[in-house]
């Protein structure tokens, strides 16, 4: 719908990537955007080793 000028919205800039460079899209107001944060966690158990560096490094 967007693409066909029928509307605005809020995307992830990663998803509209080539839309965004190609001209196709464009952002409208930067102040509008939204920080959204993303989390990964295992519920009721302690992380390995690993899993516990490689969340220390996603939440850089």
């Amino acid at each position: 719908m967007i693409l066909n000028g029928d509307g605005v919205g809020w995307l992830p800039q990663y998803s509209i990537k080539r839309e965004l460079e190609e001209g196709r899209l464009t952002i409208m107001d930067e102040s509008l955007s939204l920080p959204i944060g993303a989390y990964i966690y295992r519920s009721g158990a302690r992380l390995n080793q690993s899993a516990s560096a490689s969340g220390s490094i996603l939440s850089l």
